[in-house]
Protein backbone atom coordinates (compact mmCIF):
# COMPACT_ATOMS: atom_id res chain seq x y z
CA UNK A 1 0.00 0.00 0.00
CA UNK A 2 0.85 3.76 -0.32
CA UNK A 3 1.81 5.05 3.14
CA UNK A 4 0.62 8.27 2.24
CA UNK A 5 -3.15 6.68 1.30
CA UNK A 6 -2.33 4.35 4.42
CA UNK A 7 -2.19 7.49 6.56
CA UNK A 8 -5.10 9.11 5.09
CA UNK A 9 -7.04 6.06 5.74
CA UNK A 10 -6.04 6.49 9.18
CA UNK A 11 -6.78 9.87 9.68
CA UNK A 12 -4.28 11.70 9.12
CA UNK A 13 -4.25 14.81 6.91
CA UNK A 14 -1.57 14.61 3.67
CA UNK A 15 -0.12 17.26 1.66
CA UNK A 16 1.30 15.29 -1.11
CA UNK A 17 3.77 17.95 -2.84
CA UNK A 18 5.09 17.15 -6.58
CA UNK A 19 7.30 19.36 -8.37
CA UNK A 20 5.27 19.95 -11.05
CA UNK A 21 1.66 20.75 -11.32
CA UNK A 22 1.27 17.33 -13.72
CA UNK A 23 2.82 15.06 -11.35
CA UNK A 24 0.86 15.93 -8.55
CA UNK A 25 -2.24 15.64 -11.30
CA UNK A 26 -1.20 12.30 -12.02
CA UNK A 27 -0.71 11.48 -8.68
CA UNK A 28 -4.24 12.66 -7.24
CA UNK A 29 -6.08 10.34 -10.43
CA UNK A 30 -3.78 7.13 -9.54
CA UNK A 31 -5.08 7.49 -5.39
CA UNK A 32 -8.46 7.96 -6.68
CA UNK A 33 -8.31 3.99 -7.82
CA UNK A 34 -6.88 3.15 -4.47
CA UNK A 35 -9.22 1.64 -1.50
CA UNK A 36 -12.20 3.47 -3.41
CA UNK A 37 -14.72 2.29 -0.41
CA UNK A 38 -12.65 3.96 1.70
CA UNK A 39 -13.22 7.19 -0.21
CA UNK A 40 -15.95 10.02 1.41
CA UNK A 41 -15.35 12.50 -1.14
CA UNK A 42 -13.02 14.02 -4.06
CA UNK A 43 -13.01 17.46 -5.11
CA UNK A 44 -11.24 18.20 -7.91
CA UNK A 45 -11.39 22.43 -8.71
CA UNK A 46 -8.87 24.61 -10.67
CA UNK A 47 -7.21 25.11 -7.19
CA UNK A 48 -7.37 22.46 -5.47
CA UNK A 49 -7.55 18.59 -5.88
CA UNK A 50 -7.73 16.63 -2.99
CA UNK A 51 -9.28 13.13 -1.51
CA UNK A 52 -11.32 13.00 1.29
CA UNK A 53 -11.76 9.75 3.18
CA UNK A 54 -14.10 8.19 5.45
CA UNK A 55 -12.07 8.53 8.41
CA UNK A 56 -11.72 12.16 8.04
CA UNK A 57 -7.86 11.80 6.87
CA UNK A 58 -7.36 13.97 3.15
CA UNK A 59 -4.60 13.94 0.86
CA UNK A 60 -4.50 17.45 -0.54
CA UNK A 61 -2.15 17.44 -3.85
CA UNK A 62 -0.05 20.59 -4.70
CA UNK A 63 2.67 21.66 -6.66
CA UNK A 64 6.17 22.83 -5.00
CA UNK A 65 6.41 25.21 -7.87
CA UNK A 66 3.27 26.63 -6.01
CA UNK A 67 2.91 28.80 -2.93
CA UNK A 68 0.18 26.57 -2.28
CA UNK A 69 1.82 24.81 1.07
CA UNK A 70 2.03 28.21 2.97
CA UNK A 71 -0.60 28.60 5.65
CA UNK A 72 -1.92 24.90 5.13
CA UNK A 73 -1.84 22.60 8.30
CA UNK A 74 -1.45 18.93 8.00
CA UNK A 75 0.17 15.64 9.86
CA UNK A 76 2.51 14.29 6.94
CA UNK A 77 4.21 15.70 3.69
CA UNK A 78 4.85 13.28 1.09
CA UNK A 79 6.83 14.96 -0.90
CA UNK A 80 8.60 12.94 -4.46
CA UNK A 81 11.28 12.60 -6.30
CA UNK A 82 13.10 13.74 -3.33
CA UNK A 83 16.28 15.31 -5.34
CA UNK A 84 14.05 18.77 -5.17
CA UNK A 85 13.30 18.88 -2.08
CA UNK A 86 16.07 21.66 -1.28
CA UNK A 87 16.24 23.66 2.17
CA UNK A 88 14.07 26.63 0.97
CA UNK A 89 10.94 24.46 0.56
CA UNK A 90 11.75 22.54 3.42
CA UNK A 91 11.12 25.63 4.94
CA UNK A 92 8.06 26.98 3.42
CA UNK A 93 6.64 23.36 3.98
CA UNK A 94 7.73 21.71 7.57
CA UNK A 95 5.75 25.03 9.69
CA UNK A 96 2.65 22.61 7.51
CA UNK A 97 3.27 20.00 10.13
CA UNK A 98 4.54 21.83 13.72
CA UNK A 99 1.18 21.40 15.31
CA UNK A 100 0.50 18.12 14.28
CA UNK A 101 0.91 15.26 17.68
CA UNK A 102 2.53 12.98 14.82
CA UNK A 103 4.09 14.85 12.13
CA UNK A 104 6.08 12.92 9.49
CA UNK A 105 8.16 13.59 6.28
CA UNK A 106 7.58 11.13 3.76
CA UNK A 107 10.29 11.35 1.42
CA UNK A 108 9.97 8.79 -2.01
CA UNK A 109 12.77 7.86 -3.83
CA UNK A 110 10.36 8.44 -7.48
Amino acid sequence: MVVEVEAAIAGARVLWIAQRGEDAAAAFSNHINLHVNDIARVVRSRSVERIVYKSGGEIRYLSARSKGGRGCTADALALTPADYANADLMATLLPCVTTSRNPRVIIRTS
